[in-house]
């Protein structure tokens, strides 16, 4: 064995230099690191096997750490982590394939490499058994130099890109969590909140791709008859394309209150700041539109973005078209026109990012067909609408590209409605309570108790969930809250048969609405059961 050892140390020191690994290169976006030296375990109870061992791989110029035992291997397992580990069969207490068992259950070491090393030729045919045991390779002794260098040398590259993986993953999910907070910092805290316009917005990254993209909306209250809405998506993604939506969003907010009803005007000031600050660094599509709500007449611009998609009162869908102009960032002196529509009254509309109608490998006017048949298809509640074609872009091969949208409607100030259908669960009585008490907000007069009228609402809908049903899903829950003479009316009703009461504390529900309105009417029928309650302007006073 010394005689072997001798010879390729010679042969070694004549023709070889330490391995030199290269390092993974950069990907763009991170710089890497060149790695540390890695970590190599060396395990037998003979001292000058320990040595012959050190001798060999020294070259490698990698971290040699000794051990004496299989029990003193498990110890230093603890506190480093390792490429190889050398693991002579044969020892005094816990043999070397012991050793390997223990390492192998352990989860945060059974990845480690196990090279066996035997002097005995009846150990080979344990070793093949024992593989399951965690070994990949075995080396008879006396050991050639070369061929045990060769092999450890594997194993240390793999390591080093094995640890190269993990810091540009590291690194990547660092980079993706700063964007998508600063994102979710740009994008608005709660839309305004209106009496004569309702919006409710979503964005969803990709599924398919690693970074946060630079999809946004913004709404702007410009003046109390005018609102300025914005979609925009930024090309690119991570932390730069997060940093340039910002800019963007702080620019075209100062530009649209100088210019409060010329979309057009914004977008060709926008498109010039966008070409001369960043040149050919920054590309951008945007539709900003300007809704007034005296009257429903809409003025909107778009810089290579997706038209803007209507539905009537009646259910009718319509794009509304305009010439296609290029994106912010690519020509400086482009000039944007503004275009006008008139939206009929309650009439909703949709602005996107084309993450939620383009799929690869098909054209886009399907992806743009297909919204158009989901809105007109869809609920009416701008929120339920929201998660509705969220849902519906998703559910085939998933959003491959971040999504945003922003829905509105014009509302009628004389005589606004609140229509909502939810299904019969518990957690639907906190979302009707939520869009009652905005609606309430967005319709009050000062003279409301909204409180009484919040809590009749959660009580009457929580007897639709727990006595119209049984244990059967699809069932659903319907609200209607309107106003008449100054009074909110509301109807709560089901499509069940109400549960008999169980229990002398039962039944309480109907007791604490009628204590808290100024009238409760019950409807039982085939059909199901209906709840109307009214709560007058100053009804507590008066009674």
């Amino acid at each position: 064995m010394a005689r072997t050892l001798t010879r390729g140390h010679t042969a070694l020191r004549a023709a070889e230099q330490p391995l030199a690994i290269p390092s993974a290169p950069a990907n763009g976006e991170l710089p890497l690191r060149e790695p540390a030296s890695t970590s190599i375990l060396l395990v037998d109870d003979n001292e000058d096997g320990l040595r012959a061992l050190q001798a060999v791989l020294e070259p490698l110029g990698q971290r040699l750490v000794t051990a004496r035992s299989g029990e003193d291997a498990l110890r230093r397992l603890l506190h480093e982590e390792y490429a190889v580990i050398l693991l002579d069969v044969r020892m005094p207490g816990l043999d070397g394939l012991e050793t390997a068992r223990y390492i192998n259950a352990r989860a945060r070491t059974r990845h480690i490499p196990i090279v066996f090393l035997t002097g005995h030729a009846q150990d080979v045919e344990q070793i093949f058994s024992a593989y399951a045991a965690g070994a990949v390779d075995y080396v008879v002794k006396p050991v050639d130099p070369d061929v045990l260098r060769s092999k450890v040398a594997v194993f240390v590259e793999l390591q080093r890109e094995r640890g190269e993986r993990v810091r540009q993953a590291r690194a990547r999910a660092e980079a993706e969590a700063i964007a998508s907070t600063l994102q979710q910092h740009l994008l608005p805290d709660r839309l305004p909140e209106l009496s004569t316009l309702a919006m409710a917005a979503r964005y969803r990254p990709g599924e398919r791709l690693a970074q946060v993209g630079g999809d946004w909306y913004d709404a702007i209250v410009l003046s109390p008859e005018h609102v300025g809405l914005v979609i925009g998506d930024v090309v690119g993604h991570g932390v730069r394309a997060a940093t340039l939506m910002g800019e963007l969003r702080a620019a075209l907010r100062a530009y649209a209150v100088e210019e409060p009803c010329s979309p057009g005007t914004v977008l060709t000031r926008l498109n010039s700041l966008v070409v001369r600050t960043h040149g050919a660094g920054m590309v951008a599509t945007l539709l900003y539109m300007v809704i007034d709500l005296d009257g429903g007449l809409t003025r909107y611009a778009s810089a290579g973005h997706p038209p803007a998609l209507v539905r009537s009162v009646d259910g009718v869908t319509r794009f509304l078209d305009h010439p296609a102009l290029p994106p912010l960032g690519v020509a400086e002196h482009t000039v944007f026109e503004s275009w006008e529509v008139e939206l009929g009254p309650r009439a909703t509309v949709l602005l996107y990012t084309d993450g939620l109608v383009e799929r690869r490998g098909e054209p886009i006017d399907l992806g743009l067909t297909r919204l158009r048949s989901a809105l007109a298809e869809g609920p009416s509640d701008l929120e339920e609408m929201c998660t509705h074609l969220l849902a519906g872009a998703s559910a085939a091969t998933g959003l491959q590209d971040d999504a945003a949208l922003l829905a509105v409607r014009l509302l009628d100030e004389e005589s606004p409605q609140l229509e909502l259908e939810l299904p019969a669960e518990p957690e639907s009585v906190s979302v009707a309570r939520h869009r009652l008490e905005r609606w309430l907000f967005e319709t009050g007069d000062g003279h409301d108790d909204a409180l009484a009228v919040k809590l009749a609402v959660s009580e009457a809908c929580a007897n639709a969930v727990e006595h119209a049903y049984g244990p059967e899903s699809g069932r659903t829950f319907r609200l209607l809250a309107d106003r008449a003479c100054g009074a909110i009316v509301i109807e709560v009703s089901d499509c069940g048969r109400w549960r008999a009461q169980r229990g002398s504390e039962r039944g309480m529900g109907l007791r604490i609405i009628e204590q808290l309105v100024d009238t409760m009417e019950v409807e039982r029928t085939a059909a199901g059961t209906t709840v109307r309650v009214r709560k007058e302007p100053g009804g507590d006073e008066q009674r």
